[in-house]
Formats: C-alpha cells, structure tokens, sequence
C-alpha cells in the first residue's frame, strides 16, 4: 500500500494523452491492493489500508476522467469504485461471515449482520455506504417459511 501511495508517477492532466502504461499501473495496484487487504483473511488495518491506496488512485482518476466510458482510465475508474465498494462494505461488517474471516472479528454474529450492506454511487461521484436498521433476511424467511 505504501508503495504505491509513494511512488512517483505522472502527472495526470486533462489536456494530455493517457498513457496505456498508467492505466496498467493503476489496476495493478488495485489488483494488489484487493489481494492483500480484503482476501479471505481480513482486518481493520488491511482494509483501510487497502481504502486509502484505491481512494488515492479514485482521486487521481477522478481528476482528468471525463465521464466517456471510452475514456482510457474508465477502466482504473470502475475498477477503484467496485473495490472500494467491496472494501468499504467489508470494513463495515464486523464478523466472519462464510468464507471471509476478520482476524479482529472472529465470530459469526447473526444477531447484528445476518442482513446486506446498501452501497450506492450519489451525485457527487462519491460512494455512500450503510447498513439497513432492519434485518432484511430475517423479513424475507419469514415471508418464505
């Protein structure tokens, strides 16, 4: 994570070519990024270091992307976006759930988060993450049984 947080890249401005090279790098960090902090093996200190290299890549991107899913950082872009989703949601859920172990939340705790985490992209381009009040699960099994 701090490697790529330190590293010494291109400035990226609106009225230059995208070099192919950047995009690569963007989504190799991402790629890296995802493995290390939000595997199957999670923790607070992995995910938000894993939320700080793809939030500082999304701010990069964001800078010069245009809006055109034909620009060439739309990729890096959707790709920043999906990972912090995953990455901001797996923050929030605090247990182990299924396959994904929290070493800092070792127990299944139903009671709490047998329910989804609503993310939704807001105006602003921004991610807005939450948990519902309500145990959605819970309402669909009983509306099922």
């Amino acid at each position: 994570a701090e490697t790529f947080l330190n590293a010494t890249r291109p400035h990226l401005t609106a009225s230059e070519a995208i070099d192919p090279d950047l995009v690569a790098t963007y989504l190799t960090a991402i790629r890296r990024a995802m493995s290390a902090g939000v595997g199957i093996r999670r923790s607070n200190v992995g995910l938000q270091s894993t939320i700080q290299v793809i939030s500082a890549i999304h701010r990069e991107v964001s800078t010069v992307w245009n809006g055109s899913v034909f620009n060439p950082l739309a990729p890096a872009r959707s790709a920043a976006m999906v990972g912090l989703a995953i990455a901001q949601s797996a923050l929030l859920r605090q247990e182990s759930r299924g396959a994904h172990f929290r070493t800092d939340f070792p127990e299944l705790n139903d009671s709490e988060w047998r329910r989804s985490i609503e993310v939704r992209l807001v105006a602003e381009g921004r991610l807005v993450t939450s948990v519902p009040t309500s145990n959605l699960y819970g309402a669909y099994e009983q509306a099922t049984a």
